[in-house]
């Protein structure tokens, strides 16, 4: 079954945060991994698309000045980039490992590796066409097909597709933004261990709640509940989607938010 509903931007961007929570444990490492449903798929417009409507609504909004100025600022970091086609991120978890890919396409890698390096160092050629930038972590780089796919291990960038938007399921035509979370993708000890943070924090916040009892109890009562309903939730959910667009011809921007249960 499905569930389809423009809700308000309150309730969804309170949801998508319950749910970045819990996939946070599965969001480790970004490398390409197939043969199964995705845990995660992230779909970004392209820069023209997104900076089209951000002009858009600010001019609607009274504010055009404000959209030229985001316009302005994002110039110095789209050089190199194709701004007509869209990103994303791909993350699939085999065993208890989180594997993905990120990728963006370019017209220039070159241009885009020299802006890298003034930002924030050297990529080093470790061969097979992929670059190595050391940070905190290893972040590894290869150009292929006029992308440029992003993982943190070199062997990830092995058998990269052609055309990586074929991996977004669509998003990319729905929503400037879409996030696709293939729930019993997760592991279930991993969905358990967020639950068992969640329930954590719950405990402990109760444990340092002063003030009327009544207060209190109805407070517990009511997270216990919530907690309760997540678990419930984590079990018979089978993908989530969440997106936000901007429909110019009525004039209007949403977040669609859709569940689809297991059988």
């Amino acid at each position: 079954m499905k569930m389809l509903n423009r809700i308000s931007l309150t309730y969804a961007a309170t949801v998508a945060f319950v749910l970045t929570f819990v996939l946070a444990p599965a969001a480790e490492t970004m490398a390409q991994a197939e043969g199964q449903k995705p845990a995660l798929v992230v779909s970004i417009a392209s820069a023209d698309v997104l900076l089209g409507d951000i002009s858009y609504l600010t001019k609607a909004a009274g504010a055009p000045e404000l959209g030229g100025f985001v316009n302005l600022m994002a110039g110095q970091y789209v050089g190199g980039l194709d701004t007509k086609k869209p990103s994303g991120i791909y993350v699939n978890v085999v065993g208890d490992a989180p594997t993905g890919i990120a990728f963006v396409a370019v017209s220039d890698f070159d241009q885009v590796v020299a802006t890298i390096e003034q930002s924030v160092g050297e990529l080093e050629d470790v061969g097979g066409g992929v670059r190595k930038l050391s940070l905190q972590r290893d972040i590894f780089v290869k150009h292929q097909g006029g992308w440029a796919f992003i993982s943190d291990s070199a062997a990830n960038l092995n058998g990269l597709p052609d055309d990586p938007t074929k991996m977004l399921d669509g998003l990319n035509e729905q929503y400037n933004i879409g996030i696709r979370i293939g729930v019993q993708s997760i592991p279930e000890q991993l969905r358990e261990r967020a639950l068992g943070e969640i329930k954590n924090g719950f405990e402990a916040a109760m444990a340092g709640q002063a003030g009327n009892t009544t207060e209190r109890e109805l407070q517990e009562n009511l997270g216990r509940q919530s907690i309760d309903s997540l678990s419930q939730f984590m079990k018979e959910a089978d993908e989530v989607t969440i997106g936000w667009g901007v429909d110019k011809g009525d004039g209007k921007t949403y977040l669609d938010f859709s569940v689809t249960a297991v059988d």
